[in-house]
Protein backbone atom coordinates (compact mmCIF):
# COMPACT_ATOMS: atom_id res chain seq x y z
CA UNK A 1 0.00 0.00 0.00
CA UNK A 2 1.05 3.59 -0.60
CA UNK A 3 0.46 6.52 1.77
CA UNK A 4 1.95 9.99 1.83
CA UNK A 5 4.11 9.09 -1.16
CA UNK A 6 5.72 6.20 0.73
CA UNK A 7 5.22 2.47 0.27
CA UNK A 8 4.28 0.19 3.14
CA UNK A 9 3.89 -3.57 3.34
CA UNK A 10 1.16 -5.31 5.29
CA UNK A 11 1.99 -8.80 6.56
CA UNK A 12 -0.51 -11.05 8.27
CA UNK A 13 0.84 -13.99 10.25
CA UNK A 14 -1.59 -16.87 9.81
CA UNK A 15 -1.85 -19.91 12.06
CA UNK A 16 0.36 -22.64 10.57
CA UNK A 17 -0.45 -25.30 13.14
CA UNK A 18 -2.02 -25.76 16.58
CA UNK A 19 1.42 -25.11 18.06
CA UNK A 20 1.21 -21.40 17.19
CA UNK A 21 -1.18 -20.72 20.07
CA UNK A 22 1.12 -22.51 22.52
CA UNK A 23 4.16 -20.64 21.22
CA UNK A 24 2.29 -17.35 21.53
CA UNK A 25 1.74 -17.99 25.26
CA UNK A 26 5.41 -18.62 26.01
CA UNK A 27 7.25 -16.71 23.28
CA UNK A 28 4.73 -14.13 22.10
CA UNK A 29 2.76 -14.13 18.85
CA UNK A 30 4.67 -14.19 15.56
CA UNK A 31 3.98 -10.48 14.98
CA UNK A 32 5.58 -9.62 18.32
CA UNK A 33 8.51 -11.94 17.65
CA UNK A 34 8.93 -10.29 14.25
CA UNK A 35 9.22 -6.88 15.93
CA UNK A 36 11.48 -8.16 18.73
CA UNK A 37 13.94 -9.76 16.31
CA UNK A 38 13.92 -6.76 13.95
CA UNK A 39 14.80 -4.51 16.90
CA UNK A 40 17.55 -6.90 17.97
CA UNK A 41 19.11 -6.89 14.50
CA UNK A 42 19.00 -3.12 14.20
CA UNK A 43 20.50 -2.69 17.65
CA UNK A 44 23.45 -4.81 16.49
CA UNK A 45 23.90 -2.73 13.33
CA UNK A 46 22.05 -4.90 10.80
CA UNK A 47 19.33 -3.77 8.44
CA UNK A 48 15.77 -5.01 8.98
CA UNK A 49 12.25 -3.70 8.20
CA UNK A 50 10.99 -0.72 10.18
CA UNK A 51 7.69 -1.61 11.84
CA UNK A 52 5.14 1.20 11.71
CA UNK A 53 2.25 -0.56 13.46
CA UNK A 54 1.16 -4.01 14.53
CA UNK A 55 -1.77 -5.66 16.22
CA UNK A 56 -4.18 -8.55 16.62
CA UNK A 57 -7.66 -9.03 18.04
CA UNK A 58 -8.20 -11.33 21.01
CA UNK A 59 -9.13 -14.35 18.89
CA UNK A 60 -6.08 -13.88 16.67
CA UNK A 61 -3.81 -13.57 19.70
CA UNK A 62 -5.18 -16.82 21.12
CA UNK A 63 -4.29 -18.56 17.85
CA UNK A 64 -0.88 -16.92 17.67
CA UNK A 65 -1.80 -14.77 14.68
CA UNK A 66 -1.39 -11.02 14.11
CA UNK A 67 -0.23 -8.42 11.62
CA UNK A 68 2.54 -5.89 10.99
CA UNK A 69 2.79 -2.81 8.81
CA UNK A 70 6.37 -2.10 7.71
CA UNK A 71 8.09 0.54 5.64
CA UNK A 72 9.35 -0.49 2.22
CA UNK A 73 12.97 -1.53 1.86
CA UNK A 74 14.12 -0.48 -1.59
CA UNK A 75 16.25 -3.28 -2.92
CA UNK A 76 16.31 -6.66 -4.61
CA UNK A 77 16.64 -10.21 -3.36
CA UNK A 78 20.13 -11.64 -3.69
CA UNK A 79 19.48 -13.82 -6.75
CA UNK A 80 17.53 -11.10 -8.60
CA UNK A 81 20.34 -8.67 -7.85
CA UNK A 82 22.90 -11.23 -9.04
CA UNK A 83 21.13 -11.71 -12.36
CA UNK A 84 20.07 -8.13 -13.07
CA UNK A 85 22.61 -5.77 -11.54
CA UNK A 86 26.04 -7.38 -11.24
CA UNK A 87 28.76 -7.39 -13.85
CA UNK A 88 31.09 -10.37 -14.03
CA UNK A 89 33.93 -8.28 -12.60
CA UNK A 90 31.86 -7.54 -9.47
CA UNK A 91 30.66 -11.03 -8.59
CA UNK A 92 33.56 -12.10 -6.38
CA UNK A 93 33.43 -8.81 -4.46
CA UNK A 94 29.68 -9.24 -4.00
CA UNK A 95 30.04 -12.83 -2.75
CA UNK A 96 32.74 -11.70 -0.35
CA UNK A 97 30.56 -8.89 1.03
CA UNK A 98 27.59 -11.23 1.48
CA UNK A 99 29.70 -13.95 3.13
CA UNK A 100 31.15 -11.44 5.60
CA UNK A 101 27.67 -10.15 6.49
CA UNK A 102 26.38 -13.67 7.18
CA UNK A 103 29.51 -14.33 9.22
CA UNK A 104 28.86 -11.13 11.19
CA UNK A 105 25.32 -12.35 11.92
CA UNK A 106 26.65 -15.71 13.12
CA UNK A 107 29.43 -14.08 15.12
CA UNK A 108 26.64 -12.44 17.11
CA UNK A 109 25.36 -16.00 17.74
CA UNK A 110 22.19 -15.36 15.72
CA UNK A 111 20.57 -18.07 13.66
CA UNK A 112 18.16 -16.70 11.08
CA UNK A 113 14.84 -18.52 10.96
CA UNK A 114 14.68 -18.76 7.17
CA UNK A 115 17.85 -17.58 5.44
CA UNK A 116 16.69 -18.11 1.88
CA UNK A 117 18.32 -15.69 -0.54
CA UNK A 118 14.92 -14.10 -1.20
CA UNK A 119 14.89 -13.05 2.46
CA UNK A 120 18.11 -11.07 2.04
CA UNK A 121 17.60 -7.75 0.24
CA UNK A 122 20.52 -6.00 -1.43
CA UNK A 123 20.68 -2.23 -1.18
CA UNK A 124 23.21 -0.36 -3.29
CA UNK A 125 24.93 2.61 -1.69
CA UNK A 126 25.84 5.09 -4.48
CA UNK A 127 28.46 6.77 -2.28
CA UNK A 128 29.72 4.22 0.25
CA UNK A 129 31.73 5.77 3.05
CA UNK A 130 33.28 2.43 4.03
CA UNK A 131 34.01 1.33 0.44
CA UNK A 132 31.31 -1.32 0.72
CA UNK A 133 28.85 -0.55 -2.06
CA UNK A 134 26.29 -3.17 -0.98
CA UNK A 135 24.26 -3.40 2.19
CA UNK A 136 22.07 -6.33 3.15
CA UNK A 137 18.70 -6.26 4.89
CA UNK A 138 17.26 -9.36 6.57
CA UNK A 139 13.56 -10.14 6.14
CA UNK A 140 11.21 -12.65 7.83
CA UNK A 141 13.02 -12.48 11.13
CA UNK A 142 10.29 -13.77 13.46
CA UNK A 143 11.95 -17.19 13.86
CA UNK A 144 15.45 -15.84 14.50
CA UNK A 145 17.21 -16.90 17.66
CA UNK A 146 20.24 -15.55 19.47
CA UNK A 147 22.15 -18.13 21.50
CA UNK A 148 23.76 -17.23 24.81
CA UNK A 149 27.18 -18.88 24.55
CA UNK A 150 27.79 -19.95 20.96
CA UNK A 151 25.97 -20.69 17.75
CA UNK A 152 25.47 -24.49 17.48
CA UNK A 153 27.18 -26.16 14.54
CA UNK A 154 23.92 -27.57 13.22
CA UNK A 155 22.23 -24.14 13.23
CA UNK A 156 25.22 -22.60 11.45
CA UNK A 157 25.01 -25.30 8.76
CA UNK A 158 21.22 -24.97 8.56
CA UNK A 159 21.48 -21.31 7.54
CA UNK A 160 24.22 -22.00 5.02
CA UNK A 161 22.21 -24.87 3.52
CA UNK A 162 19.15 -22.63 3.22
CA UNK A 163 21.26 -20.21 1.18
CA UNK A 164 22.92 -23.00 -0.79
CA UNK A 165 19.55 -24.46 -1.82
CA UNK A 166 18.65 -21.19 -3.54
CA UNK A 167 22.11 -20.85 -5.09
CA UNK A 168 22.44 -24.50 -6.13
CA UNK A 169 22.33 -23.60 -9.83
CA UNK A 170 25.38 -21.35 -9.45
CA UNK A 171 28.83 -22.71 -10.22
CA UNK A 172 30.65 -24.68 -7.54
CA UNK A 173 33.49 -22.18 -7.75
CA UNK A 174 31.27 -19.33 -6.51
CA UNK A 175 29.77 -21.40 -3.71
CA UNK A 176 33.15 -22.62 -2.49
CA UNK A 177 34.48 -19.07 -2.56
CA UNK A 178 31.54 -17.98 -0.38
CA UNK A 179 32.20 -20.73 2.17
CA UNK A 180 35.92 -19.96 2.28
CA UNK A 181 35.36 -16.24 2.88
CA UNK A 182 32.72 -17.07 5.48
CA UNK A 183 35.08 -19.52 7.22
CA UNK A 184 37.81 -16.88 7.42
CA UNK A 185 35.37 -14.33 8.82
CA UNK A 186 34.12 -16.64 11.60
CA UNK A 187 37.63 -17.87 12.39
CA UNK A 188 37.38 -21.56 11.44
CA UNK A 189 40.65 -23.47 11.24
CA UNK A 190 41.41 -25.70 8.26
CA UNK A 191 39.89 -28.81 9.85
CA UNK A 192 36.61 -27.12 10.73
CA UNK A 193 36.54 -25.39 7.34
CA UNK A 194 36.71 -28.76 5.58
CA UNK A 195 34.05 -30.15 7.91
CA UNK A 196 31.79 -27.17 7.20
CA UNK A 197 32.09 -27.53 3.42
CA UNK A 198 31.49 -31.29 3.68
CA UNK A 199 28.46 -30.94 5.98
CA UNK A 200 26.82 -28.15 3.96
CA UNK A 201 27.34 -30.05 0.69
CA UNK A 202 25.95 -33.32 2.09
CA UNK A 203 22.97 -31.62 3.75
CA UNK A 204 22.17 -29.67 0.59
CA UNK A 205 22.30 -32.85 -1.50
CA UNK A 206 19.89 -34.60 0.86
CA UNK A 207 17.46 -31.71 0.76
CA UNK A 208 17.66 -31.47 -3.02
CA UNK A 209 16.81 -35.17 -3.31
CA UNK A 210 13.81 -34.73 -0.99
CA UNK A 211 12.67 -31.67 -2.93
CA UNK A 212 12.99 -33.54 -6.23
CA UNK A 213 11.09 -36.54 -4.86
CA UNK A 214 8.26 -34.30 -3.64
CA UNK A 215 8.10 -32.51 -6.99
CA UNK A 216 7.96 -35.84 -8.85
CA UNK A 217 5.22 -37.09 -6.54
CA UNK A 218 3.23 -33.88 -7.11
CA UNK A 219 3.51 -34.24 -10.90
CA UNK A 220 2.38 -37.88 -10.74
CA UNK A 221 -0.58 -36.96 -8.56
CA UNK A 222 -1.52 -34.13 -10.93
CA UNK A 223 -1.67 -36.40 -13.95
CA UNK A 224 -3.53 -39.26 -12.28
Amino acid sequence: MKMDGRVYYFKYFIKRSFKEGIKAVFKGARAKRFIKEAIRLKRLGFLAPNVVEYGADMKARFKGEGWCLTEEIVGLGVMDFWRERLGNNEKKMFISALAKEIARLHNHRIRHGDLRLGNIFVITDPDPSDKNKWRFAFLDNERNRQYILRLPWGERCRNLVQMNMDAAHLGIRHRLFFLNVYSDAVGLDSRKRRALIKDVAAWTERRMKIKKARSTHLVVQTFK
